[in-house]
């Protein structure tokens, strides 16, 4: 065997191992990118709204695992840190939406604004089989005011 033929031979056991490995590298981390991106919420409304106008909620980011929206909007403050608790304290304005899980999402939810004065708006993200699980939550103050 010559000189040559030996060295292509070490220097393809080399390139194989090498191979395999920039190619498991870049599967596991083009597979792992999609999980790795986390869930994200953004909610933007008005600072104020006049009474009987209709206003909207907007409801912007990455749903990650989750895959339901809820939006409540209620005269004075205090959001809690579930969607399931927040019903428990009972009925509000807003309703739910369903969002597709590892999806972006860009939701306007129409309201009418009623009774002059602060009001919050609470927004979360979560799985609507365990709205008591983990989830994501953003609550915004605005005015009603008088016309």
């Amino acid at each position: 065997m010559s000189a040559g033929n030996g060295s292509v031979r070490v220097r393809a056991r080399w390139l194989s191992p090498v191979g395999l490995l920039v190619f498991g590298l870049a599967f596991v981390g083009g597979t792992g990118l999609a999980e790795a991106k986390g869930a994200r919420l953004h909610v933007s409304l008005p600072a104020s709204v006049a009474d009987g106008a209709t206003w909207n909620i907007r409801a912007t980011g990455y749903a990650g695992k989750y895959d339901t929206l809820g939006f409540h909007a209620f005269p004075g403050h205090g959001c809690t840190n579930t969607e399931a608790a927040f019903e428990d304290q009972g009925p509000s304005g807003g309703g739910f939406v369903s969002v597709t899980p590892n999806q972006a999402f860009d939701v306007s939810v129409g309201l009418i604004a009623r009774n002059p004065g602060r009001h919050q708006v609470c927004v979360y993200l979560f799985k609507h089989v365990a709205p008591h699980g983990r989830q994501l939550h953003e609550d915004v103050r605005y005015q009603v005011v008088a016309e």
